[in-house]
């Protein structure tokens, strides 16, 4: 395992990095309820959610703290969690501490999902006889397979394959949670199919608004040598845009394609309505106070191809080493066939009557 540990503070706690697998996520007491969490559960992120609790004297004294909801019960937030994690430890006392904490640890990357750590905050900093010892090799047991399904599998593959006449293969997120990445190129390999090899995250099941930002910060942090390429829409950077400031002061060079065309374009073709509409900001202007001369950061704003295709030259050329972020005007109807046919298609599901009783 990478022994080296960073150290990512955001602008706000609602705006956690969740793109790497095996990361940490650190915050206070209630303050920690991210919105990205049920998309780590969604996107089989091992992502280890430690909070700040209570100090360990206030558990049953009734007393009413800060950071919560005014009841003197400490549960209220590991209840919320309790929904979007595969394992809950609430470390009050340092007796149970060493057997809970990696039992959190080994749920996670097991899983492949995001687990939950409550510490007392005034434990962190005791010492402890368990944690002194020097450290236990660890491993996990490796998942074993139906043979007779993975044979069954197999045979079926190869047989669709054989059939077709220019195969492609497409890898999604769920190779990583199998570990199966390098498998996938060997079987390209061995099918002669040529190999183009694109990490592409597309977050639709849960549908988080305002993903994209903090995934971009996120795969920009863990792959340092790659340069992240983005496409947000204007209403998702308005929920988590406080993000660039994180990128631009950790350095990253990412390239961010700001589709501005007015408001939630992808929920109108699903329920058109006012609240689709949204305020417009000066998206550039934006980042630029947020740059503020500080670091390396590149804005544009682009109306028509030519413009867009310059500024494409410029962000991979003399601003190859920036920040480089490039908003793009597009009308409000300005979509793809295919998300018009989804939209109608949800709109079709969402507006189904009630069955009869």
């Amino acid at each position: 395992m990478d022994t080296k540990i960073g150290f990512i503070d955001t602008c706000s706690p609602h705006n956690g990095d969740v793109a790497k697998p095996a990361n940490v996520a650190v915050s206070t007491l209630t303050v920690s309820l991210p919105p990205p969490l049920p998309v780590m559960t969604d996107e089989n992120l091992p992502v280890i959610c430690i909070v700040g609790g209570p100090n360990s004297n206030d558990y049953g004294t009734n007393r009413i703290l800060h950071h919560t909801i005014g009841l003197p019960d400490f549960s209220q937030e590991l209840r919320c969690f309790q929904n979007v994690t595969c394992y809950q430890a609430v470390v009050n006392n340092l007796e149970d501490a060493h057997e809970l904490i990696d039992t959190a640890i080994s749920t996670a990357v097991k899983e492949s999902k995001p687990v939950y750590i409550s510490i007392g905050c005034n434990l962190a900093a005791i010492p402890h006889p368990t944690f002194s010892r020097e450290p236990v090799p660890f491993s996990l047991s490796p998942r074993l397979s139906n043979k007779m399904g993975l044979d069954a599998a197999v045979e079926a593959a190869a047989e669709f394959l054989n059939k077709a006449v220019k195969p492609v293969l497409v890898g999604g997120p769920k190779l990583r949670v199998s570990h199966a990445s390098e498998a996938f190129v060997e079987l390209a390999d061995a099918c002669l199919i040529l190999l183009c090899i694109y990490r592409y995250e597309f977050q639709m099941q849960y549908g988080s608004i305002g993903w994209s930002v903090g995934a971009t910060l996120g795969y920009a942090q863990a792959e340092p040598e790659q340069r992240v390429i983005a496409c947000i829409g204007d209403g998702s950077f308005q929920v988590t845009a406080q993000d660039i400031s994180t990128m631009i002061r950790c350095g990253q060079k990412s390239i961010i394609f700001l589709i501005n065309n007015g408001g939630y374009t992808i929920e109108v073709e699903i329920h058109d309505g006012p609240y689709n509409v949204i305020k417009n900001w000066n998206y550039t202007g934006l980042v630029d106070a947020i740059h503020n001369g500080e670091g390396k950061c590149w804005t544009t704003k682009v109306f028509c191809e030519e413009e867009l295709i310059e500024a494409i030259e410029t962000a991979t050329g003399p601003k190859k080493d920036s920040l480089c972020f490039i908003e793009v005007i597009v009308h409000k109807d300005d979509t793809s066939k295919e998300l018009l046919e989804w939209g109608s298609r949800v709109s079709a599901a969402n507006s189904r009557p009630p069955n009869p009783q």
